[in-house]
């Protein structure tokens, strides 16, 4: 089972690179766009949760997935917190032009969970 799960991240981390991964109002972006063209550091994240997700496909030992799962999803949980708790004031106008996250970024959260349950378990 682990091996399919793994398999499944992995499409899902890949696809994510491509779909829209933070939107600012109508103007979004792709993990890709920011990996290419700012200081933005959450494609590290992906990139480790790729490997951990290798890992998972080729059975290897579950612990060192594990590790490679919980660091790599810090990276977007990280991003997460940053948009949450941005402040931009509390009219209608800065409060449409709040970053989010977008089905990108959220597919990456699904994946991560799922990646984490399917390395926790036991052979």
């Amino acid at each position: 089972m682990s091996k399919n799960i793994g398999l499944g991240c992995f499409f899902v981390f890949v696809i994510s690179f491509f779909l829209p991964y933070i939107s600012i109002g109508n103007n979004s972006g792709t993990l890709l766009h920011f990996m290419t063209e700012t200081d933005n550091n959450d494609w590290i994240g992906v990139l480790l949760l790729c490997i951990g997700s290798g890992m998972l496909y080729f059975e290897t030992d579950k612990s060192l997935p594990l590790i490679i799962t919980i660091v790599g999803g810090l990276f977007p949980i990280h991003r997460l917190y940053k948009l949450i708790t941005v402040d931009l004031g509390n009219n209608a106008f800065a409060q449409a032009f709040a970053p989010s996250f977008s089905i990108g970024g959220y597919l990456i959260l699904v994946a991560i969970f799922v990646q984490l349950y399917a390395a926790s378990q036991k052979s």
